[in-house]
């Protein structure tokens, strides 16, 4: 499942005022957009975790004992060194279980060498659907998404907007010379800004 849906940018625009028709493809773009946009400044790709195991192979620069595995994991199962010569030497990975995995530690050597690449296979991305987190980062890129349509749809600052859903109303609206997009960018880079993807 995505981060963001065309159908709920659709009610989210209705709901700011704005005509959006929930058939237009348009809409399914902003959505990509969005989401490529939080994977890019999170630096999780994916950030929304398909659960499924994968395995990739990263080359270690030489002298260098933490590798960036650019993606980022959910968990990892196994990460084994690679030798030139094609043989593979396990690194026992039962740690990175616990949390979302930024880099690998590469301090097996094989014939007395750091390994020149490793392959890592666990579940890539940040956060699976069970995370109850996942509603507020889902939120923060429908606004993203928002913002997008709302730029290329108008210039002008919009008029205030109250959404509603549930018990929850937020206001948006020109405030100290804000308009509602340019809150919901604000919105959207505070909580990609919160989960970006760290290596030491």
């Amino acid at each position: 499942m995505s981060l963001v849906l065309q159908s709920d940018l659709a009610s989210f625009l209705q709901k700011a005022g704005l005509a959006a028709d929930p058939a237009d493809k348009q809409l399914a773009g902003y959505c990509a957009l969005a989401v490529d946009e939080f994977e890019r400044l999170t630096g999780w790709r994916p950030f929304l975790s398909t659960g499924a195991e994968s395995s990739l192979v990263f080359d270690v620069e030489p002298g260098v004992s933490l590798v960036d595995v650019q993606t980022g994991y959910l968990s990892v199962s196994t990460v084994e060194a690679l030798a030139l010569d094609g043989s593979a030497t396990t690194i026992d990975s039962g740690a990175w279980d616990a949390w979302p995995a930024n880099g690998v530690v590469t301090h097996v050597r094989i014939h007395g060498r750091l390994p020149e690449r490793i392959r890592v296979t666990g579940v890539r991305g940040r956060m699976a659907e069970s995370d109850p987190a996942l509603p507020a980062v889902r939120h923060a890129v429908l606004l993203g998404a928002a913002g997008h349509a709302y730029l290329y749809a108008s210039q002008q600052p919009g008029p205030t907007a109250r959404i509603k859903q549930g018990s929850v109303e937020v206001q948006y609206g020109i405030e100290a010379g804000r308009s509602a997009p340019e809150q919901w960018r604000e919105a959207f880079e505070r909580t990609a800004k919160s989960y970006r993807r760290l290596v030491a």
